[in-house]
């Protein structure tokens, strides 16, 4: 949350969650998040647009204890009444964010996150609306999913304790190895492709 007091002789920076790997040129979506005049750059979320959708899903969820699936319900309950289903602050999935460092508010907004990651539950996702309406950052919002096939990330789930066998972790490796070498090759015969055309 705090790259523009880690590296503050940076303008921007490009955060990314211990289980996505960058595969494509970056600094297309870089340049498309600069041009915006954007403070921060954010991807829709997959499957859910509200933090009450979002709620659900988590409580649903086996990975989460009672006490934790508690101290959610009761961060969303804080948020109902300033941030309705339409209040027009979609949610993110915040596995890839971009940041402007000079933007004068980043640093108030990613300093109430903060205080709400360390006091209400630990899924960012359900504070951040919430941070964006009290401190209102223009936003860059990418229309697609990290998770989903594209040209500059691959996604790898984390590997949650009932999952943690010898096979399975090799499986899991030997998957991001193998995502990884396939989005390289697709970019090798794309740039092959435009050298050609060039030469034409």
């Amino acid at each position: 949350m705090f790259a523009h007091e880690i590296f503050p002789e940076y303008d921007y920076s490009v955060y990314l969650d211990g289980n996505m790997r960058s595969v494509g040129e970056l600094e297309i979506l870089l340049n498309e998040f600069i041009t915006s005049g954007a403070e921060i750059g954010l991807f829709k979320h997959p499957a859910r647009r509200t933090v009450s959708e979002e709620l659900i899903a988590l409580c649903a969820s086996d990975r989460f204890t009672s006490e934790e699936k508690l101290a959610m319900a009761a961060q969303a309950a804080r948020y109902k009444n300033e941030l309705p289903p339409d209040s027009g602050i979609p949610l993110s999935e915040n596995g890839v964010i971009f940041r402007r460092h000079v933007s004068p508010h980043l640093s108030d907004a990613m300093s109430l996150w903060w205080q709400e990651f360390r006091h209400g539950s630990k899924r960012d996702q359900l504070s951040l609306p919430w941070v964006l309406k009290k401190i209102p950052l223009q936003v860059h919002r990418w229309g697609w999913s990290f998770r989903k096939p594209n040209p500059y990330f691959i996604h790898m789930p984390h590997l949650h304790t009932k999952q943690r066998t010898k096979l399975s972790i090799a499986r899991y490796y030997l998957s991001m190895h193998r995502k990884t070498l396939r989005n390289q090759v697709r970019r090798y015969l794309s740039n092959r492709r435009k050298t050609r055309a060039t030469d034409a």
